[in-house]
């Protein structure tokens, strides 16, 4: 029995090891099964020793007796997604690309923290405005998580709302502590010490894995939103961990991953489609790629995007950044700041709807289309949407302009608004969670499209999403959006400069869906063209003399 048992795992091991393809050679496989800076490693010469890599595979219990055979180190397995990451010598990397169980190998990357100095001012992106108008909307029965080192955990502006975890850092950074503090900071050491959500608890987990936490981590409490202020390098494909991202929240569907777009906005990339493009689609980290994400670049007081800001498109076209958030030291602050406002927005739904939890598609929904313009006129490819108004995106909530529904293909669902007079624009933003897409350099990756129209009742006229071209050439990236059909994005908007009053309908059009049903959000805003708005000092405001 000892024999077959031993002979069988043989067998296994010889199969795992016979090329998928006879014709396929090793370049070639090298090029479809490998991130494109591994690629470039293994066409030079091999590095010698050992390195932690992450494998997307076919059978997790498969690579597990694989990886075993080539005396990995501690494997761990994703409960979401077919992944398995390990430390493992290079000299074993190539025959592994050769395996029919190894479908794509990404190297793991170092994280750094994407931070200048420190410093944030809450009356931009219209926070204080909030908290001074909404005092009841505090963050209250909310949970986010700090994905970094550990913050100072007997800070008094986050003393009693730490939850410690099995996933904590061992290594303190006060870079964990400032963005703790802009996220939720109780305001007890002075007045710039008070957060976005003062009433929120939080937790903090290691950045080392790159890889989301395990489902149940999540679950506890339940985490509204996680926060991942940090980078890597420059990584312009659809990876391990972008697809580990989508998995999360596809499977959660109220939890938010808000991450900093990056502080290498003049860099050149290097790979991909926009390779030699200066100052476009330089975000760093592969898992800024993912889809059902918040991507967030910075500004400086003025609402102007600094240039250090990372910058779109995402390897396939999207949008990237969605959105940007004051931060003139750095997209870590201008992260922490989305995250606190979506906190808020979380607290308020709540509130509205007797403890319900909005999804997270609703939450993106609400911060996008409250955002600001900024940058260049309309979405762009360093601004996104615009600039985070935590004011604006209450709003929607405050006043119902949302709803949220299932789709399956080729199904249309209308919902009617009514649209008053003296409008000055209306604003449409629909956002759905994806499923997460396999690993790949070359292929964009939707799954799921939905497509977005607003018809006006009385005269029939159209309108559609603004589309940015995403061409890769400098001069087609700095295009302004027309209005077409969207077939990239999980995020489309649609807006109408000086609306006819009267009835319109929203149209949501299951045009091409895989997976059965999709879930859908909508927010929708009306901006008057007659009312004033007194945004700064609030009572909330400490205005030095």
């Amino acid at each position: 029995m000892i024999f077959i048992k031993k002979n069988y795992i043989l067998l296994i091991l010889f199969l795992a090891f016979v090329n998928y393809t006879d014709a396929q050679d090793l370049k070639t496989a090298i090029r479809t099964k490998t991130d494109p800076l591994l690629a470039l490693k293994l066409q030079e010469k091999i590095p010698t020793g050992k390195t932690s890599f992450s494998f997307y595979v076919r059978n997790t219990d498969s690579a597990r007796l694989l990886l075993q055979s080539l005396k990995s180190g501690t494997i761990r397995m994703d409960d979401r997604l077919p992944i398995v990451t390990t430390e493992l010598s290079w000299e074993h990397i190539t025959k592994l690309i050769q395996s029919n169980q190894i479908l794509f190998i990404s190297e793991q990357q170092i994280p750094k923290e994407e931070l200048l100095f420190g410093a944030t001012d809450y009356s931009c992106n219209n926070i204080r405005l909030m908290q001074s108008a909404f005092p009841e909307y505090n963050g209250n029965n909310t949970l986010v998580s700090v994905k970094e080192n550990r913050p100072d955990t007997l800070d008094i502006d986050l003393k009693g709302r730490y939850l410690n975890n099995q996933f904590v850092s061992n290594t303190f950074s006060s870079h964990a502590s400032v963005m703790s503090t802009i996220i939720a900071g109780a305001g007890n050491t002075w007045h710039g010490s008070l957060g976005v959500a003062p009433g929120a608890k939080l937790n903090s987990v290691s950045f080392m894995n790159l890889l989301p936490e395990p489902s149940s981590f999540y679950g506890q409490g339940p985490t509204h939103i996680q926060n991942h202020s940090y980078g890597t390098i420059n990584q312009n494909f659809y990876g391990i961990e972008a697809a580990a991202y989508d998995a999360s929240t596809f499977e959660l569907p109220s939890l938010l991953h808000v991450i900093s777009a990056g502080n290498e906005g003049t860099v050149t990339t290097n790979t991909g489609r926009y390779e030699g493009i200066a100052g476009y689609s330089n975000m760093t980290g592969n898992f800024k790629q993912a889809k059902n994400i918040l991507t967030v670049g910075h500004t400086d007081s003025s609402y102007r995007v600094l240039p250090a800001s990372s910058a779109g498109p995402a390897f396939d076209g999207r949008v990237k950044p969605e959105l940007v958030a004051y931060g003139e030291d750095g997209s870590s602050g201008a992260a922490a700041i989305v995250s606190g406002i979506g906190l808020l927005l979380q607290n308020a739904y709540q509130l509205q709807n007797n403890g319900s939890v909005a999804p997270a598609s609703l939450i993106k929904a609400c911060l996008i289309n409250g955002a600001k313009d900024v940058d260049a006129a309309g979405i762009d490819f360093r601004s996104g949407y615009g600039s985070a108004d935590a004011y604006a995106s209450l709003m929607s909530l405050q006043q119902k302009q949302y709803f949220t529904g299932a789709i399956s293909s080729n199904e249309t669902k209308r919902f009617s608004i009514d649209v008053p007079q003296g409008i000055k624009e209306l604003k449409v933003t629909l956002c759905w969670t994806d499923p997460s897409a396999l690993p790949s350099g070359m292929n964009k990756a939707l799954i799921n499209d939905l497509d977005l129209e607003i018809q006006h009742s009385s005269s029939s006229q159209i309108w559609l999403p603004w589309v940015l071209n995403a061409f890769p050439h400098k001069d087609s990236l700095q295009l302004p959006a027309v209005r077409k059909r969207d077939t990239l994005n999980t995020n489309e908007q649609i807006s109408i400069k000086a609306p006819v009053a009267g009835t319109y309908e929203i149209v949501i059009i299951g045009s091409k869906i895989q997976t059965g049903n999709q879930d859908y959000s909508v927010a929708y805003s009306f901006d008057s063209s007659n009312v004033f708005q007194w945004e700064y000092p609030t009572k909330n405001d400490v205005v030095l003399p």
